[in-house]
């Protein structure tokens, strides 16, 4: 008889669904449910699409510890008793052991997590920032809020004094838009990464705008989070841009003039020189290619708010940020242009993942291509069987159809597509169907790496050169 093999991952996937299932949503810590859910998820893809490594074990023994304390401080039983009553320890895989045992790695779990004094943070202990990197934004005071004696009865409603009104922050002249109603998640050019990175402060998902920071030069998650946790709102004005180019390398600097708002209505302005960095894709013949990035930011605060132009045109002094070459406005591709003559890597929204990876193609970057699906995507190709597939793709087009959402915390988005291939022999293919796309709530990833946008599957099939695109769409996705 041939053995049967049980996924050892299954019985997390269990408690988790009997936990999410299990606490009301009105509770004040589902966001945090939420997050230790996803965590968890995407340790479990990552271990069984490639294999578990000390790193995810190391991982998934800090999750599993952390959801033990949650749902006894929540549920009032631990997150082992929710998954079938079995004891689990993500280090113990596909063997039980006897209790006494299983007790040892817990105690010892709970004695290190004591004494590093580990709390929910979402991050460990705060560290210094390197000094490389100044502060990049304003803080407030803290408001002391005075306290009632105890033997002082309540005021009626009538009596009782109300707030102030914090006024909105007048609009700044000539300022990028970075409205929080809009999700903006662009790393096409330098302007396009600034502007997503104040939109994600604006929208308070810190690890959204932390990505936007090369890991290498950013502070810590717990210092940035702490350096912008009294800003309300925040507008900005670009000035000149310049490009050098070196060794395989783009770096980009740009002048900002920054307005912004306080929790308690303050207006504060400055003047920042920040400088870009981004690896030439073309040069990646492998997956992950690095993404353009912050790489240092010097942020001064002025109170003399004089004329934008002046500002501007001194932002950048005795910054040491090397000032390349002046960068003339480029025209903004259209939602299907996906020529190699724009550098599209926008994951605002499906399309502009589609219209990003079809870019990708054109502009024989495999590697970044390969990069807009998500990473623990179950449909996603091997590397090598990818670059076989696009090798001798010389264009192609993408034509869209309407695309829907669903979801809550996770997000699913179709998308009706036609892609239209020219061969570097000449031929032409065109294949219809439907993509997916997924990710999870910015605001609910409190914990870097931020997962953005992805491609999660694709179902095509070819159609003739000459068919009904348009009819063909409309049913691509039923």
């Amino acid at each position: 008889m041939s053995p049967t093999y049980r996924d050892v991952y299954s019985r997390y996937e269990k408690g988790l669904q009997a936990f999410m299932e299990k606490l009301d949503k009105t509770d004040p810590r589902y966001d945090e449910a939420l997050a230790f859910q996803q965590r968890l998820q995407e340790n479990i893809d990552r271990a069984r699409r490639y294999g578990s490594t000390d790193e995810l074990e190391a991982d998934r023994n800090e999750i599993v510890a952390l959801l033990n304390d949650l749902c006894q401080d929540t549920l009032g039983h631990s997150f082992n008793e929710l998954c079938k009553g079995e004891m689990v320890w993500a280090g113990v895989l596909g063997r039980k052991l006897p209790w006494p045992l299983l007790l040892v790695p817990i105690v010892a779990a709970v004695l290190v997590l004591s004494l590093l004094g580990l709390k929910w943070a979402g991050v460990w202990p705060a560290q210094p920032a390197p000094t490389a990197v100044p502060t990049p934004a304003p803080s407030a005071a803290p408001t002391d809020r005075p306290t009632a004696a105890t033997t002082t009865p309540p005021p009626s409603p009538t009596d009782t004094p109300q707030p102030s009104p914090i006024p909105t922050m007048a609009p700044l002249s000539g300022a990028v838009d970075t409205d929080p109603a809009r999700y903006i998640d662009n790393r096409s050019g330098p302007v396009e990464v600034l502007q997503s990175f104040y939109n994600a402060l604006n929208r308070q998902e810190y690890t959204r705008a932390y990505s936007y920071w090369n890991t290498y030069s950013a502070p810590t998650f717990s210092q940035f989070k702490e350096d912008y946790k009294d800003v309300a709102a925040i507008q900005f004005v670009v000035g000149e841009v310049g490009e050098e180019a070196a060794a395989g390398s783009i770096y980009n600097n740009a002048a900002v003039v920054i307005v912004a708002q306080t929790t308690d209505g303050t207006i504060q302005t400055f003047t920042g020189c920040y400088q870009l960095h981004m690896s030439r894709p073309g040069n990646y013949s492998d997956p992950p290619v690095p993404p353009l990035a912050i790489e240092k930011a010097v942020i001064h605060q002025v109170t003399d708010a004089t004329a934008l132009d002046v500002l501007l045109a001194q932002a950048c002094d005795g910054s040491g940020i090397p000032q390349g070459r002046p960068l003339s406005p480029e025209p903004t591709p259209g939602p299907n242009d996906t020529a190699h003559s724009f550098y599209i890597d926008n994951r605002s929204g499906p399309v502009e993942v589609l219209q990003s990876f079809c870019n990708a193609i054109n502009s024989y970057e495999h590697a970044r291509a390969y990069g807009y699906w998500e990473d623990s995507a179950a449909g996603r190709p091997a590397y090598y069987q990818f670059t076989a597939d696009y090798a001798n793709v010389a264009t192609v087009e993408l034509i869209t159809g309407e695309d829907s959402s669903s979801g809550d915390a996770e997000l699913f988005y179709r998308v009706p597509a036609a892609l239209v291939f020219r061969f570097v022999d000449d031929t032409v293919q065109t294949l219809v169907g439907c993509y997916t796309l997924h990710m999870w709530q910015a605001d609910l990833q409190t914990i870097p790496p931020f997962q953005p946008l992805g491609i999660i599957e694709i179902d095509v099939w070819e159609v003739d050169y000459n068919a009904d695109l348009p009819a063909l769409l409309r049913d691509a996705c039923p």
